[in-house]
């Protein structure tokens, strides 16, 4: 006959191995179970859709499942991000999202999320330094210059933005116009569209990316006058940034990885964990330094934190502009 003791160990060990299998069989310990859809709120072709696509090969192999990426181009990105959002919370569809489309759009627009706190952060990837340019056949050489020449005819220059009105470069232009006192005339472009504008001698000044600026920069079409960001980018060490100048605008456009509110942890951190290794990967870091991209990685509480404060700098900017939506 079975003692007492001898049924409690038993029990326990039946209800230890009933946990096990419970862990082991859970869909969290068994992500993914299927193909994930990365799906990237712009244009296929796009330069954020090209850096995604990167990283979705890299992190295929670290998660066991193909990544397929899906463009949902809209309005600021804001289309693209909603469908992930609305997704079932399983892990296997996440998204690219990047400081515009989150903390600026919802100030703007009805649309079904309000920020960093109605999705799952996973993983910051990378940032793309901007710059302010100017044609190389204009008469300013200097921001200095260009500024001087601002102030004499306020509203009148103008400053090509790619990505339209209302992005993190009109954040730019407008947190510079408020350092240096000056106004300038904002024009909208598509994603890049403002460099060929620029070559044009249609618009007096751009501010895009400096991947995009430098072949123009070395073939001597355009002058750089200023960098926007803490740092001067790879390869741009000669252009002074605008907080060299005195001028404390520091803000560029970031990208990073999110997943409908409610993805399990563990999931989470599978897929944090996945987009770390992609991103310091020799492959990825190389592709970065040839797209000049600024390579990085921020997990899911880092990256809040960092949301949060840039949070309160688009906020302030896009109130003192006028550009917040009326309740």
């Amino acid at each position: 006959m079975a003692t007492l003791g001898t049924i409690r160990l038993a029990v326990t060990g039946w209800l230890l191995a009933l946990a096990v299998l419970m862990a082991t069989t859970s869909p969290a310990a068994s992500y993914p179970t299927k193909p994930v859809t990365l799906i990237v709120p712009f244009k296929a072709g796009s330069a954020p859709d090209t850096t995604f696509r990167v990283l979705a090969e890299l992190v295929e192999k670290d998660l066991g499942q193909k990544v397929v990426v899906l463009n949902r181009p809209g309005p600021g990105g804001t289309i693209g991000v909603s469908e992930v959002l609305q997704a079932a919370p399983d892990g296997h569809t996440i998204g690219m999202a990047g400081t515009g489309v989150v903390l600026l759009q919802p100030l703007m627009q009805d649309i079904p999320y309000k920020g960093p706190d109605d999705m799952t952060l996973i993983a910051y990837t990378n940032a793309a330094p901007t710059a302010l340019a100017v044609n190389a056949s204009s008469p300013w050489r200097t921001l200095d210059e260009l500024l001087a020449e601002a102030r004499k005819r306020p509203g009148q220059l103008s400053v090509g933005l790619g990505g339209g009105l209302h992005t993190v470069l009109h954040v730019e232009l407008a947190l510079l116009e408020k350092h240096a006192g000056v106004k300038f005339n904002a024009v909208p472009f598509d994603a890049g569209a403002q460099l060929p504008a620029l070559l044009g001698g249609s618009i007096d000044a751009a501010i895009g990316q400096t991947v995009l600026l430098s072949p123009h920069l070395k073939a001597a079409k355009v002058q750089a006058l200023a960098q926007v960001g803490a740092r001067r980018a790879r390869g741009w060490d000669v252009v002074p940034t605008l907080k060299d100048l005195g001028y404390d605008v520091t803000v560029i456009p970031y990208e990073f990885v999110i997943a409908p509110k409610g993805t399990p942890k563990p999931v989470v951190e599978k897929l944090a964990t996945a987009f770390r290794k992609a991103t310091e990967s020799a492959a990825f870091r190389e592709y970065g330094d040839k797209r000049g991209l600024e390579i990085g990685h921020l997990g899911p509480t880092e990256l809040a934190e960092r949301l949060r404060a840039d949070a309160r700098v688009y906020r302030q900017v896009a109130e003192e502009l006028g550009w917040v939506k009326k309740k």
